[in-house]
């Protein structure tokens, strides 16, 4: 037997191989022409006639289907169909028809086959880009206007929730609209000793989240001595679905913050020279954990000061004093105003000024009257000391985080942009950012806005991969990213814009700021102008919030 190796007729189609019995009869391509017809080679028997037929003669192959056959020489069909043409093909001719059709079938099954891949890949990529915390729904065509709601006495979000305070006849009303949609979903009202106060965030199983509130009115529980217990404050935990009450818990203490970490909520309180951080269940008010931290620095007017945030899953203490506590409550660090005298007394504001990325924190001491020092020290995620870091934290919010090893700041005094290498402490690169922000960093590129351009450079080099000129671009209002492009705001000719470019340097489209959330001609550096909501995008204006699709 002879192994034949048909080749596929598309660059998409794959090589196979037929095993075909041996045949000494004569092949249809030797009947009929020599080579591909395609080729512009003329038949055997046309050749050997003498004849070199034109492209508009019946004779050649781009007139052999459906033209009258030339006089005196057999044409193709003569040769496959003529009256002695049955004994030329029969030990052949069903065999080479199943091969030609197999080689069609195994053409578009490889094409059919090559777009199932991509189509998989192209499905992948997406769900990874949408996996990225910070992603927001596909902009590939210009946003349009979904909805609108005022927020002029204030408003917070609690995951797919924007919180927003009305005021009615009987008093303020907490209203809770969908970001999707616009629409009310429920109502809580504010009403001394109940109600709630102020609500941010969103806690609880993801199969019956609640928002976490506070309500900041006393209230009083008698005990069984007749005692009577003040309460300052009450955390409250609504229902996401519907606004009810699923929990309240009184609290002993003054509130000094709260977070909330993975589903539960962690509390500070003061007492006196000591802050106390509680992690608990915001349902059962089960706890995880508690820890007291030492308030060592105070203010210069002698009061001690506490303010408990979590970011990026690390909880922070932030005042004269400054702890990072990790998420099962390790106390992480600690740092007092640098400017402390023998006694405690600073005029910071806060010990250090602290950044948490998912990959570690950096601490930068400040100097007296809360300036900073631009020289800071990052930590990974347990404590350990990694590097020293020239410039302030300028990594964006959001990030595939590829190219992990490379840390960026921005040093205050002057426009610039920096990468340090956590691994060796070694300064990578500079590259000038006057006045701009790094929007976006995917696939190991940083991509950034300087009132001018979006630009992006690579994380690892600092080479720059392209730039596209955007007017009057204000990136410290904001940007948002679907993971493939990236919007911001600037104002050109007067007027204010929203502008798409592709993460690939294309500029895509431009809209005009929606006039329910007109900007005014001046805004104020880093106003919250453009942001996301639980992966859609709305923009501001201090008094209207508006959902843009």
């Amino acid at each position: 037997m002879r192994r034949s190796r048909v080749r596929p007729p598309h660059p998409a189609m794959v090589e196979v191989e037929l095993e075909v019995e041996e045949d000494t009869s004569p092949s249809a391509l030797s009947l009929v022409a020599a080579t591909s017809p395609h080729a512009g080679v003329v038949h055997d028997e046309l050749r050997q006639a003498g004849t070199t037929p034109g492209p508009d003669d019946p004779r050649s192959d781009d007139a052999r289907f459906g033209e009258a056959p030339y006089d005196g020489v057999r044409t193709s069909e003569e040769v496959l169909h003529g009256p002695d043409a049955r004994a030329r093909r029969e030990p052949w001719s069903r065999r080479r028809r199943v091969l030609v059709t197999g080689s069609v079938v195994v053409a578009v099954g490889a094409a059919g086959v090559a777009g199932v891949v991509e189509d998989r890949r192209a499905q992948e990529r997406a769900e990874a880009l949408a996996a990225i915390p910070g992603v927001v729904a596909s902009f590939d065509e210009p946003v349009e206007v979904a909805w609108r709601a005022s927020t002029a006495l204030g408003a917070t979000s609690a995951g797919d929730l924007l919180l927003r305070w009305q005021e009615r006849a009987e008093g303020l009303e907490l209203q809770a609209v969908d970001v999707a949609t616009g629409t009310e979903r429920w109502t809580a009202e504010r009403v001394a000793g109940s109600g709630v106060d102020w609500c941010e965030g969103s806690a609880g199983d993801d199969d019956a989240p609640v928002v976490v509130c506070w309500r900041v009115s006393p209230s009083y529980t008698t005990l069984p001595d007749g005692a009577v217990m003040t309460h300052e404050g009450t955390l409250v935990a609504l229902s996401a679905e519907d606004g009810s009450v699923v929990a309240e818990h009184p609290l002993d203490l003054p509130s000094s913050g709260y977070g909330v970490l993975d589903g539960d909520v962690v509390l500070g309180y003061r007492d006196g020279s000591t802050v106390r951080a509680v992690r608990l269940d915001p349902v059962t008010g089960a706890q995880t954990w508690a820890r007291e931290v030492p308030l060592t620095a105070r203010q210069v007017d002698g009061s001690y000061s506490a303010w408990l945030t979590v970011d990026d899953g690390l909880v922070v203490v932030h005042g004269a004093t400054t702890a990072v506590l990790s998420p099962d409550g390790d106390v992480l660090g600690t740092w007092d105003a640098v400017d402390s005298d023998a006694a405690g007394f600073s005029e910071a504001q806060q010990g250090a000024q602290v950044d948490v990325t998912p990959t570690g924190f950096g601490v930068w001491p400040q100097a007296l009257a809360g300036t900073g020092a631009s020289t800071g020290t990052w930590y990974d995620r347990s404590g350990e000391v990694i590097a020293a870091v020239d410039g302030f934290l300028a990594e964006p919010e959001v990030t595939d985080g590829s190219a992990a090893h490379v840390l960026l700041t921005a040093p205050r005094t002057r426009f610039d942009l920096m990468a340090t290498d956590l691994t060796t402490g070694e300064t990578l690169w500079t590259v000038p950012l006057e006045g701009g922000e790094v929007l976006v960093r995917r696939d190991g590129v940083a991509v950034a806005a300087d009132g001018r351009r979006v630009f992006a450079v690579e994380v690892v080099t600092g080479e720059e991969r392209w730039s596209v000129p955007v007017p009057g671009v204000r990136p410290d209002l904001g940007s948002v990213t679907d993971g493939e492009r990236v919007l911001v705001m600037a104002q050109h000719d007067g007027r204010w814009v929203l502008r798409a470019v592709a993460l690939d340097g294309i500029p895509l489209w431009s809209v005009a700021v929606p006039a329910s959330a007109a900007m005014p001609e001046v805004v104020p550096p880093d106003t919250p102008a453009l942001w996301s909501i639980d992966g859609r995008v709305v923009t501001a204006n201090g008094q209207v919030l508006v959902g843009l699709g």
